[in-house]
């Protein structure tokens, strides 16, 4: 389902995203006391947080390169939360891209599809879990795939996840970018991509110690899909 709005986001001012990253910051927090509530997790809020700052989102950005998106180019968010890394993508690039975000969580799905009014996006409310099938109906590779990583709290789920984007998702010159405070999650990267085809870095202002990973795919199975659009739609994004 691709937003009704006819007209790309514009650029805005640094003060409009720190107001928005402050109403992002709202949500993150009311979905943080969701889960304290429902699962008993007690992990902080802080670490997302700062990922999330605009300080942030420029560094993690800058390491992708995107002044080298073309028109058609897909890229696809995994857990995009409400949509700080999709605002700035899409406000600074004029490229005619394809932006999928895979969400689980319907709050935030929501709340993408209220605020960002951008045609080139299009929201999932689904589990990452199926990332292969999901752009698969696009009949087209991507050109990246960004994300915060763990992508499940079970490793054989998220190994699963990455086999899928290095196997299916990834187009040949495609890079996974996922960004990280824990070693862990860089690591998994690694042992899906091999180590010498990742990069690591950090994120250096408000967030010393997020770290991230840019990749490139194995070559070890591609499989081929058209570069065509499907017709067939997506489901519904949000769940009513």
């Amino acid at each position: 389902m691709i937003c009704g709005a006819k007209e790309k986001l514009a650029p805005c001012s640094n003060a409009k995203r720190w107001f928005e990253w402050s109403e992002q910051s709202l949500l993150l927090f009311l979905n943080w006391i969701t889960e304290v509530s429902k699962n008993g997790y007690w992990g902080s809020p802080t670490a997302t947080w700062f990922a999330t700052t605009p300080w942030a989102v420029n560094e993690i950005c800058q390491q992708m390169a995107i002044d080298s998106l073309q028109d058609g180019d897909l890229l696809v968010e995994i857990g995009p939360g409400p949509g700080p890394m999709a605002q700035y993508i899409l406000r600074n690039t004029r490229r005619e891209i394809e932006y999928l975000a895979i969400e689980l969580n319907p709050n935030y799905a929501r709340h993408l599809e209220r605020k960002i009014h951008d045609p080139r996006l299009r929201v999932v409310n689904e589990d990452a879990a199926n990332i292969g099938e999901i752009v698969s109906e696009l009949r087209k590779k991507a050109r990246f795939v960004l994300s915060s990583m763990p992508f499940s709290r079970d490793e054989k789920t998220t190994q699963s996840i990455l086999h899928q984007i290095r196997d299916q998702v990834l187009r040949p010159d495609g890079q996974l970018l996922v960004w990280n405070f824990t070693p862990a999650s860089i690591e998994q990267v690694e042992a899906a991509f091999d180590a010498e085809n990742c990069t690591r870095d950090r994120v250096r202002l408000n967030a010393p110690f997020l770290r991230t990973v840019l990749t490139i795919p194995s070559q070890k199975l591609i499989i081929p899909f058209p570069e065509t659009r499907s017709d067939t739609p997506f489901k519904d994004v949000v769940n009513q």
